[in-house]
This record gives C-alpha cells, sequence and structure tokens, in this order.
C-alpha cells in the first residue's frame, strides 16, 4: 500500500470487532510527515524526514466511545525503526530539532536507541537508552514519554535554549516529555561563565528542570551542585541551588561572573582558592535576567 510518497507492505491477521485484535508484520519506507497525517500528531507542527521500519505488531486497539479514537496501549512492537534527516518542532515551543539521524530497536511499548544524534538549537547532541510509553505516546494525544538516555554533547551554550517567548519558562519542553538524562558535556558556557567536563543527571517534566547530582571543572577547581529550575505563575522561572566548591580560584569566579556586575571589588584585585557551600535561590524572568527583588 502507498501512504502518500512512501510504501507500506503490512501481512498478517486483524480480527474485526469493537476492539480489533492485530497480529502484523510491517515494512515501511514512509515520509514522516505522511506518517504525521495519518495518525494526527497534532502536537507537531513540523515533522519531516524519512522513516524505514521493519517491525512485528501483536495486541489489541482499544477503541472509545467517549471520544471515538483508538487505544493502543495494549499494542506491543517488535523490530527495528531508522529515521534519517528528519526534523521535529512542537506547537507551543521553539525547540527545533533537526538533523535527525538514528537506529531504534523496538520492543513491547518502548525503544531502545542504539545510536542518536541530532541537533537542537544550535547543540549537537548524541544520546542512547530508551524511550518508554513509545507507542501510546505516538498514537493518543494525552500519553507522557519517558526518555531514559546517556546524553553525550561536545559544547553547550545556555543562551541557544533561552527563549523569551515561552509561557512556561525560559526553557521550553514539551509537557507530556519527561527527560531523565545521564549527561556529560564537554564545555558549557553561559555569558561570562564557562565550565568544563559537566557530568550529572538531568530530569525534566512540565517545565520543572532538576540537575542533582552535577559537577563541573570551574576556575581551576570543581563544583558539584544541585540545581532545580521552576516555572512560576508570571513566566518567571525560580532557582534553587546548593553548590560545594573545592580548590576554587577566586579572581577566576569574579572574571566568570563578571564581578558580579559592581566594580567596589574585581577580578584584578583579588587572588587566592577558596573552598565553601553556596546555597543560592532567586527568580528570573522569561529571558533569564534576575529579578533583583528575588
Amino acid at each position: 500500500a502507498q501512504l502518500g510518497n512512501g510504501n507500506i507492505n503490512i501481512h498478517g491477521s486483524i480480527y474485526p470487532n469493537q476492539n480489533p485484535e492485530v497480529h502484523l508484520n510491517l515494512q515501511a519506507n514512509s515520509d514522516l510527515n505522511d506518517l504525521k497525517n495519518f495518525l494526527a500528531w497534532d502536537s507537531l507542527t513540523t515533522c519531516i524526514g524519512g522513516l524505514n521500519l521493519n517491525a512485528r505488531v501483536d495486541g489489541k486497539i482499544e477503541f472509545s466511545p467517549a471520544d471515538s479514537s483508538f487505544i493502543w496501549s495494549g499494542v506491543e512492537m517488535a523490530g527495528e525503526a531508522q529515521i534519517s534527516n528528519a526534523e521535529f518542532q512542537w506547537y507551543g515551543t521553539s525547540q527545533h530539532l533537526k538533523n535527525i539521524n538514528g537506529t531504534l530497536s523496538l520492543l513491547e511499548q518502548k525503544a531502545k536507541v542504539e545510536s542518536f544524534n541530532f541537533n537542537l538549537n544550535n547543540t549537537q547532541i548524541s544520546i542512547a537508552g530508551e524511550l518508554q510509553n513509545l507507542i501510546p505516546y505516538l498514537t493518543t494525544s494525552n500519553e507522557d514519554l519517558l526518555v531514559n538516555t546517556r546524553v553525550s554533547i561536545p559544547e553547550f551554550k545556555l543562551e541557544n535554549w533561552i527563549d523569551s517567548q515561552e509561557d512556561a519558562s525560559g526553557i521550553g519542553m514539551p509537557n507530556n516529555i519527561r527527560l531523565v538524562l545521564q549527561t556529560n558535556v564537554d564545555a558549557f558556557s553561559y555569558q561570562t561563565f564557562n565550565a568544563k567536563r559537566v557530568q550529572g543527571i538531568i530530569e525534566a517534566y512540565q517545565g520543572t528542570f532538576s540537575l542533582s547530582p552535577l559537577r563541573m571543572d570551574i576556575a581551576e577547581g570543581e563544583m558539584q551542585t544541585d540545581v532545580l529550575l521552576s516555572p512560576q505563575e508570571n513566566g518567571y522561572t525560580e532557582i534553587e541551588a546548593t553548590a560545594r566548591l573545592e580548590d576554587i580560584a577566586i579572581d577566576n569566579v569574579f572574571r566568570l561572573f563578571n564581578n558580579f556586575e559592581q566594580t567596589s571589588l574585581t577580578d584584578a584585585n583579588i587572588k587566592g582558592k577558596t573552598h565553601a557551600t553556596i546555597e543560592f535561590q532567586g527568580v528570573f524572568d522569561a529571558s533569564f535576567n534576575p529579578v533583583p527583588s528575588s
């Protein structure tokens, strides 16, 4: 059969009743945009690229009389999918995934990411791990996708991820995607701040981000920190953080933070090393500028 400009070969059995039971072998070479239209992926504004699928599908599809929709949570898959030269963008967020290439091994309702590379906000990212609850997420609008992966990033510039147009916070993510990322970033920067060998666990869901624990090399020493970013009703973001500093060069800290926007004491006239524990709480606007009263 044809789906748009692609081909789908299906053979097996379907037992038609109110809740159809399927046992199918699928082979597909399709355009992702055709699948978007066919499966009603309405949360995506952009969905282009190629899909090569070889899979087995078994289970029951339940019909919901309330909204005349089909529920695919009883369907399981086994096989492999390859995505090439793809782009995704979600409604309500500026986040735009580009140059997506990777291989997924399908097992039951999840996918094991063998190798997956893409560009998001001018950041090159490589991941390996699991996409859990994948089939319900792709076929039902109210299901969450759990992304539990290892992430490698050569260079992360926070400026590329800040968008003043986001409603919930300065950093946008679709609300029905839950991230648990074991992260390794070679180089991290934001304005005058920079760090190397950033490693830790990042979790994100419905606008809330946590980094715990997170360690990095900064200012000739090491910092270990726990950070929580929470969206506020006014579109601002509250940040709570605890940092433990080991063998940190004080003049480098002042330089990294642009002398804390003051001229009385600067990196030019302070020296030495420090070991310290710092607790921070504050509110930032949608462009990630600090709110002084917070």
